[in-house]
């Protein structure tokens, strides 16, 4: 919830503060919606399947608390199909900026492979 509220916050306050029309709004918060989202999944993910060492933190947390999250409730191969749908939606939501939103359309595809 923190970090998708900041991305939301990120994505949004520019075309608000700029009056932009409201389906730049619209846009951009689906888009930070889904971009939190995947982040979230990946992060859950590395808990469960990385160590300590490459991803700079402590892992295990959320199985050590039995905290429900969706790789616990979709398995490992389905909180991954979960978070390439997102991603992908994420990425297809800013298609109509074409390259002046590229970095942005690459940023959800990018956490899919992230190790840290």
């Amino acid at each position: 919830m923190k970090t998708g509220a900041l991305l939301d916050f990120c994505c949004s306050a520019g075309p608000l503060l700029a009056g932009a029309p409201r389906e730049h709004h619209d846009r951009l918060h689906a888009y930070a919606t889904d971009l939190g989202l995947t982040f979230q999944i990946t992060d859950d993910l590395l808990d469960v399947l990385s160590t300590s060492e490459k991803a700079g933190k402590a892992v295990g947390k959320d199985s050590e608390k039995s905290k429900a999250t969706l790789v616990s409730l979709l398995g490992i191969d389905g909180a991954r199909s979960k978070a390439a749908m997102l991603a992908e939606r994420s990425a297809r939501t800013l298609a109509c900026y074409g390259d002046k939103a590229s970095d942005l359309r690459d940023l959800p595809l990018f956490l899919l492979d992230r190790e840290a």
